[in-house]
């Protein structure tokens, strides 16, 4: 990474685990087709995204409910993750870069 990269990103404390998983698309993960629908009716196109949304954001979506927010937390938990993470604007840089 270059020096003006590195100004302007920061390495979120998080674990190795959830960095990788947070730089998959939601291609690449292993879900039920609810969930992924749900994802998808949301515009979630990948892992970092999911974890900024609040939980409320999929009660009331057509097709998804408490099964897929449980899918949805229980995957999140096994990665280290959850819905509803805070991150710096330099962390979410960090982050994104890792998706591309």
């Amino acid at each position: 990474m270059d020096n003006a990269k590195e100004s302007n990103t920061k390495r979120p404390d998080i674990s190795a685990v959830a960095e990788c998983f947070l730089s998959k698309t939601i291609k690449d993960i292993d879900c039920s087709t609810r969930m992924r629908n749900a994802l998808r009716a949301r515009d979630i196109d990948n892992m970092l995204e999911l974890v900024l949304q609040e939980e409320s954001n999929f009660i009331y979506l057509s097709g998804s409910g408490k099964k897929t927010i449980q899918e949805i937390k229980s995957m999140l938990k096994d990665n280290d993750l959850s819905l509803e993470m805070k991150f710096s604007n330099k962390e979410i840089l960090y982050l994104k870069s890792l998706t591309k």
